[in-house]
């Protein structure tokens, strides 16, 4: 099975996190505010949203291959980050991204 946006390359050769997110979901509301208010979109560049509603396929094709339970969950490689607490978040990206 192919995955089109499995370890995507932005134009920088970059590796991008995938955030996976669907309709009535708070913790995902949460965290793209947090995304948006809290980090002014520094990670925007990086982060390529599937969302369950607007690209079935492709979200069940994620949820299927890491054996994912939650969302919001964000990937990057083979690392997962499930659900949404601000710190990790921000570990997270600082990660595999760096201050930005």
């Amino acid at each position: 099975m192919t995955f089109p946006l499995l370890n995507p390359k932005s134009t920088n050769n970059m590796e991008k996190a995938i955030l996976l997110t669907k309709d009535q979901c708070p913790f995902c509301d949460q965290l793209k505010k947090f995304l948006s208010l809290a980090l002014n979109n520094r990670y925007e560049d990086v982060i390529v949203m599937v969302h369950q509603q607007t690209d079935p396929h492709l979200f069940q094709e994620y949820v299927d291959h890491f054996e994912i339970k939650e969302t919001p969950s964000m990937i990057v490689g083979d690392d997962i980050l499930k659900g949404f607490a601000p710190q990790k978040t921000v570990d997270f990206l600082m990660k595999h991204f760096g201050k930005r």
